[in-house]
């Protein structure tokens, strides 16, 4: 399909895990395994001064994207009065509206949280207009206040900046690196360019071969494309598809090292596992509820990055040494302090055509950066 073409787009969206966080990942996957979540909505029906529904549109448990707004939903049933209700595997159709509305109608929901960006036209849309007393959050960064009703509103994260952090990482052990890419949507592009720069930054002559699968989530595809990329020679592989567990494994089998992505893979002890870009969506989810209980308006777009603590570069992995350990560690105080932005020039695109000049670089809000459709020098795609 031509670029830009591809339909059911959603947020490629997606931190170091604290014991917490681990603890909760373990008891999401004992819950999915016990069949509590995944028909009708998780979580207990008990009593609650606010009711919070999340839906994914994959499994809650899938080490990936679904897993790290699962992981944010368990920071918000933490919360004292607060009831979390979910559901797992709807579809991009009527079924997200299905859903949504059987959650307000049925649990009481006065919050939802819309996670794939199928989800928002037009279900979340026409929900919100129908259900003015509840709010409706969005993954996706994409409310306009002149279309859309005051009660919706968007949340994102910019995952490149912890991808530059995963590509310094896989440029530290690699000149050929490998990367398996979801669809071609700019917050895709925005990812396999950040990690290119992370990579040559770390190692100036890194290549970066993308390959796209033409899906969010396609574990079939994912390992016939590492394996491919193996062939071709390639020395490491990254990745921006829903979850790397998939090219994490096939990666292994092929005596690879590879970076993971939405969340850190470090406790499942795979000998070829570098680290991850990761999101923690709490710090943005968990507020939000608390909004909503003291009864205060919410904020209707949101995006937040590495200085906000919302994307981060997740647990090192056996194959992350000490050289790639310090190198990350270095830009990622660089990234924090503002010292290193991503987006400045120099900087051409893989087809020899300066894009910023010296001096010049992309503001965080800035259309081009926001509706990219380049390569950077360096990738082959």
């Amino acid at each position: 399909m031509p670029f830009g073409l591809q339909m059911n787009w959603r947020s490629d969206c997606g931190p170091a895990r604290p014991a917490a966080d681990r603890i909760g990942r373990r008891s999401i996957l004992a819950s999915a395994a016990a069949g509590v979540v995944g028909g009708a909505f998780g979580r207990s029906a008990v009593a609650a001064d606010l009711v919070v529904g999340f839906i994914y549109l994959g499994a809650k448990s899938d080490f990936g994207y679904n897993h790290s707004h699962a992981l944010g939903a368990e920071q918000i049933a933490a919360l004292p009065g607060v009831r979390v209700v979910e559901q797992e595997k709807v579809a991009e159709t009527s079924a997200a509206a299905s859903a949504m509305e059987a959650m307000i109608v049925q649990e009481g929901a006065r919050l939802i949280f819309a996670t794939s960006f199928g989800y928002f036209d037009p279900y979340a849309i026409e929900l919100a207009g129908r259900y003015r007393q509840v709010s409706f959050q969005h993954c996706g960064g994409v409310w306009d206040a002149d279309r859309h009703p005051a009660n919706l509103g968007s949340y994102f994260v910019r995952m490149h900046e912890a991808q530059y952090l995963a590509g310094v990482v896989a440029g530290s052990v690699a000149d050929q690196i490998g990367f398996v890419a979801s669809n071609r949507y700019p917050g895709v592009l925005r990812n396999i360019n950040a990690f290119a720069l992370g990579a040559q930054q770390a190692n100036p002559q890194a290549v970066v071969r993308v390959v796209f699968t033409g899906s969010w989530s396609d574990p079939v595809r994912e390992a016939e494309t590492v394996n491919v990329l193996a062939d071709q020679g390639v020395q490491a592989v990254g990745c921006s598809v829903d979850s790397a567990l998939t090219v994490v494994q096939t990666a292994a089998a092929r005596g690879l090292p590879a970076c993971g992505y939405n969340v850190s893979l470090a406790e499942l002890d795979f000998a070829n596992y570098l680290v991850s870009a990761v999101s923690d969506w709490g710090p943005i989810v968990v507020p939000m509820a608390q909004q909503v209980m003291a009864g205060q308006p919410l904020s209707n777009s949101y995006v937040g990055g590495f200085r906000e603590g919302v994307v981060k570069l997740g647990q090192y992995g056996a194959a992350a040494g000490p050289r790639s350990r310090e190198l990350a560690d270095a830009q990622a105080k660089q990234l924090a302090s503002g010292a290193k932005w991503i987006w400045s020039g120099p900087l051409a695109d893989n087809e020899g055509n300066q894009v910023l000049g010296a001096g010049e670089r992309f503001e965080h809000r800035d259309l081009r950066l926001r509706k990219m459709d380049w390569f950077v020098e360096g990738v082959q795609a």
